[in-house]
């Protein structure tokens, strides 16, 4: 039994049942038994290859920008450098210019004198040629100067030596050549120096003197004040100021002996000058306060004014930010506000969003609160105008009841005066709903009454 089961199960297995109902039951599935399996192909497809072949063209391009990117920024930076060190060059040139310019000017304003020229006296020189009284050739002097040092020491002492000997001699023969007018006049006169005051009793020399002393002025220095004191003395010019100054001889260079005596003779070796221009003084000082004070006035006065220009300009530049400032506010929330509406759900009836339609409703409550309030107003105007009409009507009425007057009527509107009435008369009337116009004329005719 067991195997006839299975018989039939095998069976069913390898033949499966077709069902003849296309609508029935579906037919038995059948399962694969075995698969094969086959080892892809090594050469790559042309897609692939394509791919690869572009996406290496693109990176190689993209290499390519990055290096000549590279080197255009290289070239940028060594160009500003060539341009930034070109400037500074330049700005260096200009101001050594700017400084020699200057140097020149300084030199040519601080050694001008017409009178002597500037002389170098400088005792070391670098060539033999431009030496003082120099007897040797510089060709041997140069020689012994690079020998070794004691021969330069030797020769340096020797050449100062010989241009101190120069010097003297010099001075020796400008001393020799001087002339002086206090020996003849003092011995050919009698009763000595005439007309000696004090600002003349000093002694007089020519112009050989004072060329005598400004070359000596010029070969002067510091070493040579030493081993000149025991030479023969020179005189001096002592010049004086305007101002009381005591004119004083150096112990050092005494005057010569006649000008010295007729000095201390007369007893004027030391007097004061009197200041004989003190007024004048006095008033160039005051013009020259007077001109700064003015100065300085108008200075203080020119920066008063340009500070009140400047806080004038100061308001207006904040006024026009403040402007600016509240126009691009307002043109934000505008444009805020139109963002929102666009952005905010609409009525699909309205087409209103809610903030819209609250704004709308407001409005709306607002107008209507406005039109009852000027319909209340307008009422109560009304009733006053007619309270007060019915009151001169009735004051009128007395009156006229009291003197037994009638009065003719206002308008052709009614038959008496009592009958017109701005609501009834004609619309070509006068007091057609004008009851201003209609309370005036009760008015007049009240003020006519009293009156008469």
């Amino acid at each position: 039994m067991a195997a006839k089961t299975n018989a039939v199960g095998l069976r069913k297995i390898t033949k499966p049942v077709i069902s003849t109902d296309v609508m029935g039951n579906r037919n038995v599935e059948v399962r694969a038994v075995g698969a094969w399996v086959q080892p892809a192909c090594s050469i790559p497809s042309e897609g692939v290859v394509a791919a690869e072949q572009e996406e290496a063209r693109i990176r190689q391009a993209q290499a390519e920008k990055e290096a000549k990117l590279k080197k255009f920024r290289e070239d940028v930076k060594n160009r500003v450098r060539l341009m930034e060190k070109a400037r500074k060059q330049k700005e260096l040139e200009k101001s050594y210019n700017a400084f020699e310019h200057e140097q020149s000017v300084m030199q040519q304003s601080a050694f001008n004198e017409n009178v002597v020229p500037r002389k170098d006296s400088c005792l070391i020189r670098k060539h033999g040629s431009h030496e003082i009284k120099h007897t040797r050739p510089p060709s041997s002097y140069d020689g012994n100067l690079r020998n070794s040092d004691s021969i330069q020491e030797q020769a340096f002492i020797d050449h100062t030596e010989e241009v101190h000997k120069v010097t003297r001699q010099a001075r020796n023969k400008l001393v020799s050549k001087q002339i002086l007018t206090d020996d003849l006049i003092s011995d050919g006169l009698p009763g000595g120096v005439w007309k000696v005051s004090v600002s003349r009793d000093l002694p007089v020399r020519s112009s050989a003197e004072k060329k005598v002393q400004d070359e000596d002025e010029d070969f002067e220095d510091e070493s040579q004040d030493k081993e000149n004191e025991s030479l023969d003395p020179v005189d001096k010019v002592v010049q004086f100021n305007l101002q009381p100054t005591y004119h004083e001889i150096k112990p050092g260079k005494p005057r010569c002996k006649s000008a010295h005596a007729s000095l201390e003779s007369q007893g004027h070796r030391k007097k004061p000058v009197p200041d004989i221009y003190a007024g004048v003084h006095k008033e160039e000082q005051k013009k020259q306060q007077k001109i700064q004070q003015a100065t300085y006035r108008r200075l203080f006065m020119d920066i008063e004014r340009e500070q009140v220009k400047e806080n004038i300009r100061r308001k207006e530049h904040s006024k026009r930010i403040q402007k600016l400032k509240l126009e691009k506010e307002e043109q934000r929330r505008n444009e805020e506000e139109m963002s929102l509406r666009s952005v905010e759900p609409r009525d699909p009836l309205t087409g209103e969003t809610s903030f819209e339609a609250l704004q709308r409703e407001i409005e709306e409550h607002r107008h209507v609160v406005q039109v009852l309030r000027e319909n209340e107003e307008r009422i109560r105007k009304v009733k006053e105008m007619e309270r007060f009409v019915e009151a001169l009507k009735q004051q009128l009425k007395e009156k006229m009841d009291k003197r037994g007057v009638e009065l003719p009527p206002l308008c052709c509107c009614g038959m008496t005066l009592w009958d017109t009435n701005p609501d009834t008369c004609a619309n070509n009337c006068v007091f057609y709903r004008n009851p201003k116009g209609y309370a005036k004329a009760l008015q007049s005719l009240l003020m006519t009454n009293e009156v008469s």
